[in-house]
Order: structure tokens, then sequence, then C-alpha cells
């Protein structure tokens, strides 16, 4: 909006009851703009979840949708992949299966067993442990990996004592060895003498890994540093259209201590629109750009609920309905609702 508030609303579901290519995917996502009547002009960014019929550079969506702009002559999209779901695939290239199998094999044998469920929740709140409880992880709700592991380490003792004599957990017995653990707290408060050398290489891996993914960032990151941090940035740098606002701006003192005193997007709010044009409209597209597939993953899990095997007569539109019930942040007004019949169901 022009005073810098974001929404981000829920805008329509569309069915493929056939094939799943970029052509279909394209298809869909076009006509939803017509019927929504959004103005294509004003799409700047897309995020995907990086599977090959969405980033395909000639039929998946993310060509298909460029060519789309360079025929009817529109400013190009910016791309990115959902920086939370990055997260996750880089995740999975630790390929610390001996930690995590070892955890979710002791967290599913507490929680499964209901009877063992019960006896640990009680033997927490007799030993005035600080969680009563652990967490579960699976794979689908891959952002709750590290709460489980957190809990599951914080918990170590009581578990290690509740499953003493029932079931054999030989890495519970195990104790890591340390080095410098300045920047994992977790690992220093378990630290004893040695070495943290096969960490060391995992972390490296790592890092390699987070900028293969994300090397693409670096295509926008001028334009991103002009509206993250416009007081610094070097004017000779910048794109002929930006450079004389970009001086004016570094030479206000006014803007200088607002930006230093502000958030971000309350600073970009308060600056003329008439003085900085381009400036301005930079900044309202990169404070809206960074789009999350987690919204989308947590419709998913609504969805779920909602198509479940009790609603056989469900259809396409009455789970769109459905779905914006569920996702919308708006209180419904129920004794309004009620007060507009002229005669309720009272068996209801």
């Amino acid at each position: 909006m022009p005073d810098f508030t974001i929404y981000e609303e829920y805008l329509t579901l569309r069915s493929l009851h056939g094939t799943t290519k970029g052509t279909d995917i394209f298809r869909e996502f076009h006509a939803t703009l017509e019927e929504a009547h959004l103005d294509s002009t004003k799409l700047f960014g897309v995020a995907t979840d990086g599977c090959p019929s969405m980033i395909g550079a000639n039929r998946g969506l993310q060509g298909l949708i460029n060519k789309w702009r360079e025929e009817d002559h529109l400013a190009p999209v910016t791309w990115h992949h959902c920086i939370l779901h990055q997260e996750s695939l880089v995740a999975k290239s630790l390929n610390m299966s001996n930690v995590m199998d070892v955890v979710t094999t002791t967290v599913n044998w507490i929680r499964v067993n209901a009877l063992n469920h019960r006896k640990f929740k009680k033997f927490l709140a007799d030993t005035d442990a600080e969680y009563g409880d652990l967490i579960m992880f699976t794979a689908v709700r891959w952002l709750s990996r590290a709460t489980c592991v957190k809990r599951f380490y914080d918990l170590l003792p009581d578990i290690k004592t509740f499953a003493e004599g029932k079931i054999d957990i030989p890495q519970l017995g195990d104790e890591l060895a340390g080095d410098v653990t300045i920047h994992f707290p977790t690992l220093s408060d378990h630290r004893t003498n040695g070495s943290f050398e096969a960490y060391s290489r995992l972390i490296s891996n790592l890092i390699d890994e987070f900028n293969r993914r994300i090397n693409g960032m670096s295509l926008f990151l001028p334009m991103m540093n002009m509206f993250a941090n416009p007081i610094a940035v070097k004017v000779a740098t910048a794109p002929d259209s930006f450079q004389l606002e970009l001086l004016d701006m570094q030479s206000d003192i006014e803007l200088k201590q607002l930006f230093r005193s502000e958030d971000l997007l309350e600073f970009w709010s308060r600056v003329p629109e008439g003085k900085y044009p381009n400036l301005k409209t930079n900044a309202q597209k990169y404070a809206s750009v960074f789009g999350s597939t987690y919204v989308c993953e947590a419709l998913f899990s609504k969805m779920i609920r909602i198509k479940n095997k009790y609603r056989s007569r469900l259809t396409d539109d009455h789970l769109k309905q459905l779905l914006h019930t569920a996702s919308s942040a708006i209180a419904p007004r129920f004794d309004k609702l009620v007060k507009a019949q002229s005669q309720c169901q009272v068996g209801h």
C-alpha cells in the first residue's frame, strides 16, 4: 500500500485434474489474473518451490511467464525460491540421519504408545522438568525439525532416566567432544575436551550448499541495497535514473536521521514521493517481493483437514470457499448474521 502496509491474501484455488506440466500451471495462472482483474504490469516477483515444472527455462512456469512478459513488452519479473523451503533442502544435504533417526525413534517410542506417553508426562511433572512433553517431527512438517531436536536435547537427562530398563538406545549414553563452540550455544553447553573436526566439515559443506542455492539473489542485490540502506549506497554504482535521487537523499539531514531512528518500512512511508519517485517505487517492489511458500504449506495443512473422508460431496468450489474462510483474518460477526435472518433453524 502507499503507506507501506503489507497485505498478504489468499486469492484463489485452481484445480488441475489432468497433467501438472508448466503449460497447465501457466494456463491457470494467467486465467486467475484475468478473472481477478489484476493489472499484470504490477506483477514484480514470483516465489516457487523449485520443482522442474515451475522453474523450467522453456516449458516450465518460469520460462512461459518470461516469454509472455517479453512478447507483451512488460517488465521481467523477479524469481526467487522461498528461503524457508531452501533451508529445509540445504539441511537434507547434511545427511545427519545418525542424529535424527535416534531422536525420531525415541520420540515416537514415547509419544506413539499411549501408556508410555502418559507415564512420561507424569514423570516430567514429578521431576519439575522445564517442559511438559516432547515435540514430534515428521518430514511434512519440516519447520518443526529444529524445535523437535532442541526440546529433545533439553529433556535428554529425563529421557535417559525414563528409558532406562525399558528400551536400549546406546546413542543416548554417548558424550560429545568439544572445541571452539562459541557460535553454537547448545553445543557449548555439552562440550568436553576434544575435537569438532567432523562437525566443522559438515558446516563447511552446509555453507557451500547455501551459496549454491542462494546464488541467484546476487542478480538483484544492487536494487535491493537501495531499498535496505539507501543512505550508504555508492551513488556511482546505481542505475542512472536513481543517482540524482540518491544524492538528494544522502544530503538530506532530516531523512538521514529518520532512517536511523525508524524501522525500514516506516522510513519509506514518510519519504516524499514527489521528490523521490523512482526510489519509492523500487522500495515498494522489494518490500513486497519476499513471498514465502510457507504460507502455501500452511494452507495445504488446512486443506488436508477440510478434505477428510467424511466430506465425500466436497466440490472444487466448496473447497475454495472453505479455504477462504479458514485463511481469513476477519472474525465473523455471528450476531449480525443471525439478526439478518427472519427465522432461524431452531434445531441447529
